[in-house]
């Protein structure tokens, strides 16, 4: 993953002022929506972002088509984890991403192994 990621940013970085300059981002970039949004009350907060890759555990998962859908499972953020939702205090919410693009070419990093701390 991280050669990966040095080859897409050395390439983007020598294809400067040509006219293949963009074509990395047209080809590998997706976009991610990350959101919090309260259970109890009418707020939701969210953030573009752009991915280059897609880091899927597959640890206990039959295929990829599972592993992607745990990815997406929201978090409920509750008890002494609760979301600060500015006018609103703290509230119970669940947090997630939704990938809202996906590139031409998508890249899975599979995370095979699990460390304990």
């Amino acid at each position: 993953q991280e050669l990966n990621r040095l080859l897409c940013d050395t390439l983007e970085q020598k294809m400067r002022g040509t006219p293949q300059k963009d074509c990395i981002r047209k080809m590998f970039v997706g976009q991610t929506k990350l959101y919090v949004k309260c259970i109890n009350v009418n707020y939701e907060s969210s953030k573009a972002d752009d991915f280059y890759d897609v880091s899927v555990c597959v640890k206990g998962c039959r295929n990829i088509e599972e592993a992607l859908a745990e990815s997406i499972k929201p978090e409920r953020l509750s008890g002494a984890n609760k979301y600060n939702a500015e006018d609103h205090g703290s509230q119970d919410a669940d947090t997630g991403t939704m990938y809202t693009t996906f590139p031409p070419v998508l890249m899975l990093h599979l995370k095979r192994f699990q460390f304990n701390k």
